[in-house]
């Protein structure tokens, strides 16, 4: 859980929030790292009804490479290679 709060953190400090969004909408990625942390696939699994939000967290993801992962390859293997990550702006 650590590793995985320390990914989000470091993408929600990206994300750059659009002014018109309203309430606190949840968008869920689909993400697929590398040994080194680098993102080979992020897909958008649950829409969080704002395009605009949901570009932002992509562009996030991508701008946060390489993302802090552990260096225990087992380790990695089993919890980190894919990730389903909730993003939502007020939280």
């Amino acid at each position: 859980d650590d590793w995985k709060a320390r990914i989000q953190a470091k993408i929600k400090n990206r994300v750059v929030v659009p002014p018109n969004i309203e309430g606190n909408p949840e968008a869920r990625f689909d993400v697929v790292l590398l040994p080194g942390g680098d993102v080979l696939r992020a897909e958008l699994r649950k829409p969080s009804g704002n395009p605009a939000y949901d570009a932002a967290v992509e562009r996030a993801i991508t701008a946060a490479q390489p993302l802090p992962v552990p260096a225990e390859t087992e380790l990695f293997q089993e919890n980190f290679r894919e990730l389903t990550l909730v993003f939502r702006p007020k939280d």
